[in-house]
């Protein structure tokens, strides 16, 4: 005779049983942890024992119980994850020698004025356009490249740049990124463009007599199907009022540039097409890079550059760590460190406040379990397309 087979809803009520019995086993682990880390820092140890979590998890993956050995090392993973992240959570206020923190504290503290503010191209450039909306009436100081502008911050020439992190449609832009890394500046504010790129040429020109189309490679990015159904061969410029200046001064009608309607206007071209882009919306993101950090009480977007070791689930790990404090991660990309072959920094952004303990906790953990930590900059996010 076949047995009673228990319903679905008397398997969910077994397995909330269980759940409650391991949440108040989770409270009493949590709560030994504490004793634990009072051990630790009466002998002088160090919250994270690779070790011995090492000869832990091996245990767990050697137990006889198969599903044990199959599913355990996760959950004995994220346990004691979260038992580290408890000892953090009471070091961090007692702790002398957090270099980090001594930062943020800084920045918050500190207000730099703005005078001079470095862009990459020329006045008729989006960042020139972007620049202005952030700083009306200040002195701006146009350069031919990103290096160049940012140099011109390093150097103390100009208080501040505002150059393109990335773009809806092409995505980052990885120079800036890099040279922000390189040059040890802070990002401190953003702005975001909606752009609208126009096909600009030497009057009387027609469509068909276009051969080459140059711009900025993020903007010839953009505009990519209707280059490639037109049949343009595109040529690379360092920026798009560059490039509008350049066919200006061609006056050959078989160039035209994409750039903004400042930039027909300026070199006198006409505008064969007002709205070329492949996507309807799109929009730049826009950075503010300093020399110093200087972090604002509403700041809601935290950047990060994260070195870690060469490890299994070393990444995994990380962002387990954000998830369990309730962070939202709103980017995160890979750099390869040329110095160190197949090892990678993380850029990360995340949606976090500077009053945020948990956002602090995580950050005081970072910087004691990861290679290498760095703040970018503390910001307030921007409307888009202003």
């Amino acid at each position: 005779m076949e047995t009673d087979k228990r319903t679905l809803e008397q398997l969910r009520e077994e397995l909330q049983t269980i759940d409650d019995q391991m949440m108040a086993l989770l409270s009493s682990r949590q709560q030994l942890a504490e004793e634990v880390y009072a051990r630790k820092e009466e002998n002088i140890q160090l919250i994270y024992d690779q070790e011995q979590e090492k000869k832990k998890l091996d245990q767990v993956r050697s137990s006889e119980d198969p599903l044990v050995a199959r599913y355990g090392a996760p959950l004995e993973s994220t346990l004691m994850r979260l038992s580290r992240a408890r000892q953090y959570a009471l070091a961090r206020p007692k702790s002398l020698d957090w270099e980090l923190g001594r930062q943020i504290k800084h920045g918050l503290e500190r207000q730099y004025p703005i005078q001079v503010v470095a862009t990459q191209g020329n006045a008729f450039s989006y960042s020139a356009k972007a620049a202005t909306i952030l700083y009306p009436d200040r002195a701006y100081f146009p350069h031919r490249t990103f290096e160049e502008a940012i140099l011109s911050v390093v150097k103390g020439q100009a208080d501040a740049a505002v150059l393109p992190l990335e773009n809806t449609t092409a995505g980052t832009v990885d120079d800036v990124y890099q040279l922000i890394q390189s040059t040890n500046l802070y990002i401190t504010d953003e702005v975001k463009l909606s752009v609208k790129h126009r096909l600009l040429a030497a009057p009387g020109t027609s469509l068909e007599q276009i051969h080459y189309v140059t711009s900025h490679p993020q903007a010839l990015a953009q505009c990519s199907k209707v280059i490639k159904a037109r049949g343009w061969e595109t040529v690379e410029s360092l920026n798009t009022a560059f490039a509008a200046q350049d066919v200006a001064e061609r006056n050959d009608p078989a160039w035209a540039a994409i750039g903004t309607q400042d930039a027909a206007d300026a070199y006198k071209l006409e505008v064969l097409d007002s709205d070329i882009n492949d996507i309807d919306v799109n929009q730049t993101r826009f950075i503010v890079v300093r020399r110093n950090l200087q972090i604002a009480k509403d700041s809601d977007q935290l950047a990060l550059l994260l070195r870690l070791p060469h490890s299994a689930g070393s990444l995994v790990g990380v962002m387990n760590l954000f998830s369990d404090h309730g962070i939202n991660l709103t980017k995160i990309q890979s750099s390869p460190i040329p110095r160190n072959p197949w090892e990678y920094y993380f850029y990360i952004n995340c949606e976090a406040k500077p009053d945020s303990e948990s956002v602090l906790d995580v950050l005081y953990q970072l910087q004691h379990e990861s290679t290498e930590l760095r703040l970018l900059g503390w910001y307030k996010e921007s409307e888009p397309g202003r």
